[in-house]
C-alpha cells in the first residue's frame, strides 16, 4: 500500500513539474514582447497609451534604440490592417502632440510575417539623397515631418504583402516609396502596365528605384512608370 501511495505521489510531482515547464517556456516565449512592450510605455507612457489599441492587434518582435533611431519590428496576429493602423495612430499622435518627440529622432515600423521581412514605414527628419540619382541627374534633399511616417520601402517582389484584405495598399497614404527592384532580372524589366499599382498611393510624390544596373536600363523603367504616372519624380540609385 504504502509503494502504491509513493508510486502516486512520485507521479503526481512528476506531472506538477512538467506541467511548471510547459508554463515557463510559454512565459518564456512572451517575454521578449512584454520585455519590448515595457520599455516602449516607460519610455513614452503617452506615446504608448494613444497606439495601445492598435499594439494589442500585433505582436512586438523587436525593439531598438541608437542615435535617436527607435525601431518597431511587429508581426500582424489576426487583421492585415494592423500595422497601418499602427502607423496611422502614430501618426496621429504625432499630429496632435508635435512637440513629444524631438526633430532629430527618427522611427522606423517594419512589417514580418512569418519572421519574414515584408515592409517598413519610416519618419526621417530629412535624407540627403546625393547618394541617389534623380533621372534628370540632380539631388535634392527630402524634408521630412517631426516624427510622422510618410516614408514607404518595400521590394518589387513583395508588393502583394502590402494589400490588405479588401484590396487596397497599405502604404498609400506615403510621400516617398523606395522600391527594392535588385531581385528582378534587367532582361525582364516591368512594363509599362505592371507599375499600375503605384496609382493606388494616394500621397505619393516620390518614387527611389533600388536597383543594380546600368542607367540606360533605369532609363527604360523611368519611360515604363512615366508613362503611367508623369507626376512622380523618379530617383534611382545608380551613381
Amino acid at each position: 500500500m504504502e509503494r502504491s501511495t509513493d508510486r502516486y505521489c512520485f507521479k503526481s510531482i512528476a506531472a506538477i513539474l512538467i506541467m511548471c515547464i510547459f508554463i515557463s517556456c510559454l512565459t518564456g516565449c512572451g517575454n521578449s514582447e512584454d520585455k519590448y512592450r515595457k520599455q516602449l510605455k516607460s519610455a513614452y507612457p503617452e506615446w504608448y497609451e494613444y497606439l495601445s489599441p492598435a499594439l494589442d492587434d500585433v505582436t512586438v518582435t523587436e525593439y531598438k534604440t541608437a542615435n535617436g533611431m527607435m525601431q518597431i519590428n511587429v508581426e500582424n496576429k489576426s487583421s492585415d490592417n494592423s500595422f497601418i493602423k499602427l502607423a496611422k495612430l502614430h501618426n496621429e499622435f504625432i499630429g496632435k502632440n508635435p512637440a513629444y518627440f524631438t526633430n532629430s529622432e527618427r522611427f522606423y515600423f517594419c512589417k514580418y510575417k512569418s519572421g519574414k521581412f515584408q515592409c517598413c514605414l519610416a519618419s526621417y527628419p530629412n535624407i540627403n539623397i546625393g547618394s541617389y540619382r534623380k533621372i534628370e541627374n540632380k539631388n535634392e534633399v527630402f524634408v521630412g515631418e517631426n516624427g510622422k511616417l510618410i516614408y514607404g520601402a518595400v521590394a518589387y517582389d513583395d508588393i502583394g504583402s502590402l494589400y490588405d484584405t479588401k484590396g487596397n495598399y497599405l502604404l498609400k497614404d506615403v510621400n516617398v516609396l523606395f522600391l527594392d527592384i535588385c531581385a528582378k532580372g534587367k532582361d525582364s524589366l516591368p512594363s509599362s502596365s505592371d507599375w499600375n499599382f503605384l496609382s493606388k498611393f494616394t500621397g505619393l510624390e516620390k518614387v527611389v528605384l533600388i536597383t543594380n544596373w546600368e542607367y540606360d536600363a533605369n532609363e527604360k523603367m523611368y519611360s515604363a512608370i512615366n508613362s503611367y504616372h508623369p507626376k512622380f519624380t523618379i530617383y534611382t540609385s545608380s551613381l
